[in-house]
């Protein structure tokens, strides 16, 4: 299990590596939204526990290869989404 250290420098790193100012503004949004959603806990005390679904977010985070690698990935989401909405043609 990593420690809460390892933990921070990862997702600092990550953040770090962002360039993309629209992304940064999609995962901040969306740690806000996740974070406010949790309505009955008391968010003035440290809570050890996190919710499932951040959970999966912060796994999904730390065990992707590079920050270099999510944006090769979310690029190849897009071509492979433009190529969908073009008609695919047909190259297979």
């Amino acid at each position: 299990m990593k420690s809460l250290k390892q933990i921070k420098e990862e997702l600092h790193d990550y953040i770090d590596g962002i360039t993309d100012a629209k992304e940064l503004m999609a995962i901040h949004e969306n740690t806000l939204k996740e974070l406010k959603s949790d309505s009955g806990k008391d968010k003035t005390r440290v809570n050890d526990s996190i919710p499932n679904s951040q959970k999966k977010i912060l796994d999904k985070t730390i065990n992707h290869e590079s920050p270099a690698q999510m944006k090769r990935d979310k690029e190849m989401k897009r071509s492979i989404g433009r190529w969908f909405s073009d008609g695919g043609g047909n190259s297979c």
